[in-house]
């Protein structure tokens, strides 16, 4: 995204934009005066950086043209930029503080949508406006047009870059070859899509990435010229006339003529016991010329797309890198399309916005941004994943390029997995089994409790089962102390609990017969009726005043009880404040 102070102007002028009108005229004198650059030398390529570094940026503006006619280079160079250009986009609405102005947020974002569809070429748009990746800069002048009431862009001329100069703070003057004085003309606002990605930290007219390939792009001119000649030179048999020492020199000429004609037309007329011969030539070198020529192009994919298998699977034809190398050229694609996004809120949609505040009330909405989404290579299956079972044999045919086998050969079937590999794929879920996740979306093994829990949890039960705690406090210590566990599963787990169902030492209560009364728990005198079998608060104090009896009466042991406290599980004790506990 672009930053604040490149999004919003920081003067915005009142006046409508004129009508179809253009500041930049057609380009006549430099047309005719652009250097040739077929014969350039080292040191001409030295000096032409040299004036750009000076801020004479024609030469090497018009460098930058001639040097993309490289065969090589222009495909590499034409893939970068396409990735963009040619990318979906979307337009995201704005963000503004003011809350009067985002209620017109989402109206601004479709009505710059529209404008953008209907402009003349939008691809072709920011297809020039991306060849400042290259030069380091690029420029067009917007031609506005009222429709139906509202301002929109109708079409972006684009203006040579050699046409243009930076001024001393670094903003692009147009120059033309000194026609508009010494400093330029200035690009007024609104008026011009300025396009200066600066991939580097450096000056502009140093950023481009032209700047990292122009001696290797020289060094591979030379070398094809060289091969070029060298296989002119050796490429074909060697044709020489043998003639006595005694031959006259008008007859060592003649014969001389005749084997350029040979040599041309392939065909001569020679005198009886004239002799020519053939000498086979044995061409030496060329693996050299190869060899250089393949690393000035590798220079080329390393400096514009960040590797060199995304255009050239290489000796050893490995997917699997070059899979890995598409991946970089996806990051560069999706770099040069957030500086272009940047550049285009600031020059264009800004500007849409406020030529066409009447549209929202006189009030100025927030600026949407360009979302570009360059797409990367279609994703395949790769080793790992076959070793480990997870592909058909179908998806590992088709990724190597050969015919699927189908169904009935077997092509839907999983690949064994090879033993030994570092994992394996979980089972498919068999349908209408339990997905293993809750309704909260929790993973199982994220909501399961482990055994130390499963311990305390059981502890609470068996305190609420022998009366040492209530059961509504046995249900909020399980509240409380497990968090994944709601109310509603802490009653189910109590649900068949009762209240001094058991003694602390865990033997079973017996039950009265039906019409009798229970014996008094913890062996205290006296009854108790069941009812609806849960002890009255009557027989718990009993049970309680007996468990204090047996206490204070019998000797301390390690597993003698001291309190009812005491006899309770550890997480109960703790939850309740303590291991001690109130005396009773």
């Amino acid at each position: 995204m672009a930053t604040t102070d490149a999004a919003t102007p920081a003067a915005a002028p009142e006046s409508r934009p004129a009508q179809g009108t253009r500041i930049v005229g057609p380009e006549l004198r430099s047309r005719w005066t652009t250097p040739r650059f077929g014969a350039i030398t080292p040191e001409r390529l030295a000096s032409i950086l040299k004036s750009a570094d000076d801020g004479r940026t024609e030469d090497w503006a018009n460098f930058c043209e001639y040097l993309v006619e490289d065969a090589d280079l222009f495909g590499i160079y034409h893939t970068r930029r396409n990735a963009v250009a040619g990318a979906p986009w979307d337009l995201e609405p704005g963000y503004s503080p003011d809350p009067i102005a985002q209620r017109y947020a989402a109206r601004a974002a479709e009505f710059c949508r529209r404008a953008m569809l209907e402009m003349a070429d939008l691809e072709r748009t920011w297809l020039d406006a991306l060849d400042a990746i290259g030069v380091g800069w690029s420029a067009a002048e917007l031609i506005w047009k009222r429709d139906h009431g509202a301002w929109v862009v109708s079409d972006a001329e684009w203006v040579r870059a050699a046409r243009l100069r930076f001024d001393e703070t670094w903003k692009l003057r147009l120059y033309d070859m000194g026609e508009h004085g010494s400093e330029g003309l200035e690009l007024p606002p609104g008026k011009f899509l300025v396009h200066v990605p600066r991939s580097r930290a450096s000056y502009p007219v140093r950023s481009g990435e032209f700047r990292t390939i122009a001696w290797y792009w020289l060094f591979h001119r030379w070398v094809i010229k060289y091969w070029l000649a060298t296989g002119e030179r050796h490429g074909g048999p060697f044709l020489y006339m043998r003639v006595p020492a005694s031959t006259r020199g008008d007859v060592k000429r003649e014969g001389k003529a005749i084997l350029e004609r040979m040599r041309n037309d392939g065909v001569a007329v020679v005198d009886e016991g004239t002799f020519i011969e053939m000498l086979e030539s044995a061409m030496t070198g060329a693996d050299v010329f190869d060899t250089l020529c393949a690393r000035f192009e590798r220079g080329y994919a390393k400096a514009l797309l960040g590797a060199t298998l995304t255009v050239d699977v290489g000796d050893s034809g490995s997917r699997a890198l070059g899979t890995e190398h598409g991946k970089v050229r996806l990051e560069r694609s999706q770099g040069d399309a957030r500086f272009l996004a940047g550049s285009w809120r600031r020059d264009v949609l800004y500007w849409l916005c406020f030529h066409n505040r009447h549209l929202f009330d006189g009030v100025m909405p927030p600026v949407p941004t360009l979302k570009l989404q360059p797409e990367g290579d279609t994703a395949t299956v790769s080793d790992k994943l076959i070793d480990i079972g997870g592909a058909t044999y179908d998806e590992a045919r088709e990724r190597d390029g050969l015919p699927a086998w189908g169904p009935g050969k077997g092509g839907d079937k999983r690949i064994p997995a090879v033993s030994g590999s570092a994992s394996a794929l979980p089972a498919l879920p068999t349908p209408g089994a339990p997905s293993g996740v809750p309704e909260g979306g929790e993973k199982v093994a994220d909501a399961a409790l482990n055994g130390a829990q499963i311990d305390a949890l059981k502890g609470i039960v068996a305190d609420v089962a022998s009366g040492l705690i209530p059961r509504e406090t046995g249900i909020e210590l399980i509240v409380v102390a497990f968090p994944t566990i709601p109310r509603e599963k802490a009653l189910e787990i109590l649900g068949p609990v009762e209240e001094g169902s058991v003694t602390p030492d865990g033997e079973p209560v017996q039950q009265a017969p039906a019409g009798g009364a229970a014996p008094p728990p913890f062996g205290a005198s006296g009854s108790t009726p069941r009812g609806s079998g849960t002890p009255s608060l009557a027989s718990r104090a009993r049970a309680s005043r007996a468990l204090s009896s047996r206490t204070t009466s019998a000797p301390r042991s390690p597993t003698t009880p001291t309190s009812s406290r005491s006899q309770m599980s550890p997480l109960a004790r703790a939850l309740l404040g303590g291991s001690d506990g109130p005396k009773s």
